[in-house]
C-alpha cells in the first residue's frame, strides 16, 4: 500500500486541521500477521515548522512534536496521537512501538482508499502554530516503504517518486549483449 498524497486544511478559528489521505488501494486496518503488524499502517510524524529536506527524523527526533499512529487503529477505537518521547519512569506501553503516552485518540473516516480525520493543533504539538510542517511513511506487515519528509500544512503532500538507480559497468568490462 502507498500513501500516494495527504492535504491539510487547517481552520485557524478552532485551531484543528482536517487530514485526507489518499492510498493507492484500499488499505486494511484490522488483519495483523503473526507478530501483531498490521498488514497496512502509517505514521505521520509532526514537525513545528516545513522542511525542505528528508531529514526530519534526523538528530534524536528533536524537530518531531506529535506522531500519529496509523500502526494502532487495530489495537483501539480510533487514532491515536503520541508524544515523541515516553514520560521520565512511565511504563513502556505495548502498543506504542517505543513512542510516548498517548495524547488523544481520534475518531477517522473510511470511505474505500480515502481516510480522513480532524485533529486540534494542541493534540499535534503545535498549538498556535498555523503552518507546521509533517512527513509520513507506509509500511506493510511493518517493513517500511519508505519516508517523505517534505510537507507543509494548508497544502497536498504528494510522495515522492522513486527514481531508478543504474549501475555503471566498471572501467574495462563488456556490457551484456543478452
Amino acid at each position: 500500500m502507498t500513501l500516494v498524497w495527504i492535504s491539510t486544511s487547517v481552520d485557524q478559528n478552532s485551531e484543528s486541521v482536517l487530514f485526507t489521505l489518499q492510498f493507492s488501494h484500499v488499505p486494511n486496518f484490522y488483519v495483523v500477521d503473526a507478530s501483531n503488524r498490521q498488514q497496512d499502517s502509517f505514521q505521520i510524524y509532526i514537525f513545528d515548522s516545513p522542511r525542505r529536506d528528508d531529514a526530519g527524523l534526523a538528530g534524536g527526533y528533536v524537530n518531531v512534536k506529535g506522531i500519529i499512529r496509523g500502526e494502532e487503529i487495530h489495537n483501539s477505537a480510533g487514532l491515536p496521537i503520541r508524544s515523541v518521547f515516553p514520560d521520565p519512569g512511565a511504563t513502556a506501553d505495548t502498543t506504542s512501538g517505543g513512542w510516548g503516552s498517548v495524547r488523544t485518540t481520534l475518531p477517522f473516516v473510511q470511505s474505500g482508499k480515502t481516510v480522513f480525520y480532524i485533529a486540534s493543533l494542541t493534540a499535534l504539538g503545535v498549538a498556535g502554530n498555523k503552518v507546521f510542517g509533517f512527513g509520513f511513511e507506509t509500511y506493510h506487515y511493518g517493513a517500511t516503504e519508505g519516508f517523505n519528509g517534505r510537507c507543509a500544512s494548508d497544502s497536498v503532500c504528494r510522495r515522492q517518486r522513486q527514481r531508478p538507480v543504474k549501475t555503471p559497468f566498471p572501467r574495462g568490462s563488456a556490457k551484456s549483449t543478452m
